[in-house]
């Protein structure tokens, strides 16, 4: 609702000077009040958003802050069902670029959960299950899963020696782990 203002009376020049707004507040005191109706969004930090547009190479995510995000499309390859609307979990690159535009990553947020996976695991001592993506001169390269996430060389030496010496070794397989 707005308000009727005066407008023979008002102080212009306090106005323009940012010592008096039209409802009798600073400026500072109107930053507050806005900068409090915004999510506070970290650097570094997992966040949950909402799908607000897809195109060919990138994806806007809106995660509350004053400007939405943009994610490289590419980060959404392995869900190929992705639409306007839906929830997504992503990181926090950097708050504002130059351009004030809030850099996010999917991927980011996604390798964080599988590490906070595997921290949890190591931390309760249990047993994780991890994929063998390809083959390495001296060992294998192993993910918490088909879809990306934590990523680690296993060497032959810390598995079963039988991997070692298995021509045959089997990519795209499971790899039982104690540590990771």
């Amino acid at each position: 609702m707005a308000e009727n203002i005066d407008l023979q009376n008002f102080d212009w020049e306090a106005y323009e000077n940012g010592d008096v707004t039209k409802v009798g507040q600073t400026k500072e005191e109107l930053t507050a009040k806005y900068d409090n109706t915004l999510n506070a969004v970290k650097q570094g930090e997992v966040v949950k958003g909402i799908v607000k547009a897809i195109n060919k190479r990138e994806v806007i995510v809106s995660v509350g802050f004053k400007s939405d995000g943009i994610v490289p499309a590419a980060e959404f390859r392995y869900n190929p069902d992705l639409k306007v609307g839906d929830e997504v979990e992503v990181y926090v690159v950097t708050p504002e670029d130059k351009n004030g535009q809030l850099e996010l990553s999917h991927k980011q947020a996604r390798a964080a959960q599988s590490w906070d996976r595997v921290n949890e695991a190591l931390a309760n001592e249990e047993i994780v299950k991890g994929f063998i993506k390809c083959r390495t001169k001296g060992g294998m390269i192993v993910a918490l899963s088909k879809k990306g996430g934590a990523q680690r060389c296993v060497l032959f030496l810390q598995t079963n020696f039988a991997y070692a010496f298995n021509a045959s070794l089997q990519i795209n397989s499971y790899l039982w782990a104690i540590k990771f």
